[in-house]
Order: C-alpha cells, then structure tokens, then sequence
C-alpha cells in the first residue's frame, strides 16, 4: 500500500522496523477531543504539543481493537469508528523506525476515567476539546519546525486537510 512518509528532520539513521500505528479524529459534543503533553524528560528534549489520540497495534491486535484500547487509555472513552481517513508514514530515526500511522474519525458516546500507562502518566497529559479550525490552527502553527513536534503536526494536518469535508460533515451531525 502505497503512502505519503513525513521526513524526519535528523538525517542519519536508519529505518530498520514498521510500527504501526492507529489514532483518530474523535468527535464528541461537536468538538474534537485532543491530546495535550507537557514533559521534560524526552530523547529529544523539553515537549509541550498537542496530537490525536492513538497509538502503537500490539501484536494479536487488530487496528480497531487497538484504536478503541489506545482511546480507553488515553482519553478515557467508548463509541464507534465512523469512517478511515487513511494512512500516512512518519519517520523516527532516533528510533531506527518508521511508524504507519491509519487514521480514523471516532464519535465519542461515553467518557470515563482514562487509563493510562506508567510511561503516559510521565507526559503529563490532558485531554482538551477543541473546534475542528482552532486545531488546524494549531497544527499549522508548528508544522515546518524540524523537531518531533513538527513531525506529529504534519502527520496529523495532512490527514485532516485531506479529510477536512468528512470530519466537518461527522461534527454537524453531532
């Protein structure tokens, strides 16, 4: 399957694995649901950025199984995949990786306590609802910064500018 890969901004290093990844545009009270992290303690510095929810596929998992474990962690929700957006790659060779990343719009029908993992409780992470434009905003604001920050905010722009009518369209319905 063929797709787009963002660069990654160190040029040495090579990719030697495929991670793959899901996470999702989700849609709750007509807002999207956002993660935001704020951490010191990080190979590649200081952080302090918003993504869409998400994560790694572990091995037995199928990609919506590990959508709906990644939002009950993350963001402490339930519901149901409402369309694939597609899939863009994104390299990370600190981490001799790339990370194919398939992108989903999720409605949100129930909120609960997340669940985080020890290693996400360091990020210091809080979920915030966002208006679909003031996210674009956001993600357009860094998207060229060589760093992993700019990275994630392409990976997450390109999808959404792609999909931008879909995901509008999800969000009226709400």
């Amino acid at each position: 399957m063929k797709y787009k890969v963002i660069k990654d901004y160190i040029s040495s290093g090579d990719i030697i694995r495929k991670r793959k990844t899901v996470r999702a545009y989700c849609i709750f009270k007509g807002k999207i649901m956002v993660l935001h992290l704020k951490y010191n303690n990080d190979k590649f510095g200081p952080l302090d950025y918003y993504e869409t929810p998400g994560g790694g596929v572990e091995d037995g998992e199928t990609i919506h199984s590990a959508l709906e474990r990644e939002l009950q962690e993350e963001i402490g929700s339930e519901g149901k995949i409402l369309s694939y957006l597609g899939i863009v790659g994104i390299e990370y060779k600190a981490y001799h990786a790339i990370a194919v990343c398939h992108m989903y719009v999720f409605k949100v029908t129930n909120i609960f306590k997340n669940n985080l993992t020890d290693k996400e409780k360091g990020y210091n992470l809080s979920v915030e609802m966002l208006d679909l434009d003031e996210y674009l905003d956001i993600l357009a604001s860094r998207k060229n910064e060589d760093s992993v920050v700019g990275m994630i905010y392409s990976r997450d722009e390109y999808l959404l500018k792609k999909n931008y009518e879909v995901v509008k369209e999800f969000i009226k319905k709400e």
